[in-house]
């Protein structure tokens, strides 16, 4: 992660962000869709590939 500067600084602003805009504002910032159903199937399987 650290040799990503470009991910580094996408997070930092997202911490920054805080509460002062939507969730869904913020990380569409960050280049992150998170009304997009394909977005939550690929966090659902990562965690499923992690514990099963």
């Amino acid at each position: 992660v650290r040799e990503n500067r470009e991910f580094v600084e996408k997070f930092k602003k997202f911490l920054k962000a805080g509460s002062s805009k939507s969730p869904k504002d913020i990380f569409m910032d960050m280049g992150i869709d998170i009304t997009d159903r394909s977005f939550w199937e690929k966090g659902v399987e990562t965690i499923k590939d992690f514990y099963l």
